[in-house]
């Protein structure tokens, strides 16, 4: 569909309330969109507009913030945007709008906490000094007090910690999903601890993903064991925490997935969160949960993938009577581990949770050497019992 045609289209429907324009519906790159016109602001009526996936498009008209009535935007996976239109904030009853995979946008236009109606916005873009447009920064993002759904890109760039308590995260009580992107290291300095400290979720959120972080502790102030009670789904990827937060304490987690932790060598105690700094017990005792006997207590789904150090994962719990005392993630059904070549064992405790129906181990290979080798290896029987195993993306167990 080239430009005359979407023109001659606007022209004779002026009335359109949803107008579909997206790749998926073209049906063939050569039909892609390389531009929207101009004359799109003739459609004043219209609610709902999807973009999505054309990867020609390079910039949006201006005339696009005319359109009052605008509920929905999606720009996802337009990967040669350049830039967002200057008047964005104008879209006053905007609701929904999704900026996924368009990495080539580098700064959010000035107005942004004018969109008070917004409950997506997909996603923010933390500009560095290089930007001379002005722009929305996170402070705006205090003003949207309605938003369910928030992505945050290149966290990186932000200096001052005092930006990101100014974003007033705590203060959105309906917010579901959070996206924190730190974006690659570019050499300078970084103050991600500090930002990661002074971000405060609210305790409705359900899933948080975390990427790029480039501290070595990832939750400082421990905020996400201390009020994340509702969270479902956690991903952390591309990080350099040397060690494993503790999430123990989430009493909802459903969902964990870690990986690219390249610097992590070793999960043990911190990660089920076990103390052992209490010196009038014995080395056994010293391991075992504090409060509650069950970590992960509804964890159903746990992937590890692309952790080329980690060498030891231990579970601080010997056999025996106290072992029969504590639950490890009693809930767990799936334990995916992809690209982690220093591995050698498992801990026992895991492979004989009874919920365990899924067992998947891709490029491990003392992993693969001790759990499989052909059946033949030392501890296949510790997971022959598992319904569905993987090993290097074979079936070898199950139907």
């Amino acid at each position: 569909m080239n430009n005359a045609e979407v023109h001659e289209l606007f022209d004779h429907l002026t009335c359109l309330r949803s107008l579909e324009l997206s790749a998926k519906m073209l049906f063939s790159e050569d039909v892609l969109l390389q531009q929207l016109p101009k004359s799109v602001e003739k459609l004043i009526h219209l609610r709902y507009l999807n973009l999505s996936q054309n990867e020609k498009l390079e910039q949006l008209p201006e005339t696009v913030c005319g359109l009052f009535n605008l509920q929905s935007l999606n720009l996802n996976w337009c990967r040669n945007l350049r830039r967002l239109p200057r008047g964005l904030g104008n879209l006053i009853n905007l609701r929904y709008l999704e900026c996924l995979g368009t990495t080539k946008v580098d700064f959010m236009p000035s107005g942004i906490g004018r969109l008070s109606c917004l409950r997506t916005l997909d996603s923010v873009v933390c500009s560095d000094d290089n930007v001379k447009e002005e722009v929305s920064t996170l402070e705006d993002l205090g003003k949207l007090i309605n938003l369910r759904n928030l992505s945050i890109r290149r966290l990186g760039n932000v200096k001052d910690a005092s930006e990101a308590e100014k974003a007033r995260l705590d203060n959105k009580k309906s917010l579901r999903r959070l996206h924190l992107n730190f974006g690659h290291h570019n050499g300078q300095e970084r103050n991600d601890e500090q930002v990661m400290e002074a971000i405060q979720p609210p305790p409705s959120l359900e899933k948080l993903e975390i990427y790029w972080y480039r501290g070595t502790s990832l939750f400082p102030n421990n905020w996400i064991a201390m009020s994340l009670t509702n969270l479902k789904k956690v991903v952390i990827s591309r990080c350099l925490c040397e060690v494993l937060p503790t999430l123990r304490t989430l009493p909802s987690l459903e969902y964990l997935s870690i990986d690219g932790l390249m610097k992590v060598k070793r999960v043990g105690t911190e990660f089920w969160g076990i103390e052992t700094d209490d010196i009038d017990v014995n080395e056994e005792e010293r391991a075992l949960p504090s409060s509650s006997g069950i970590a992960f207590p509804k964890l159903k789904e746990l992937f590890f993938g692309g952790m080329d150090e980690w060498k030891e994962w231990d579970y601080g719990i010997t056999r025996g009577r106290r072992e029969e005392r504590y639950q490890l993630m009693p809930c767990l059904r799936s334990l995916e581990l992809l690209y982690c070549p220093k591995l050698k064992q498992l801990p026992d405790h895991l492979l004989r949770t009874a919920s365990l129906e899924h067992l998947s181990i891709c490029e491990c290979p003392a992993l693969d050497k001790r759990y499989y080798k052909q059946r033949i290896g030392q501890d296949w029987h510790k997971i022959s019992h598992i319904p569905t195993i993987h090993i290097n993306w074979n079936l070898v167990k199950g139907l």
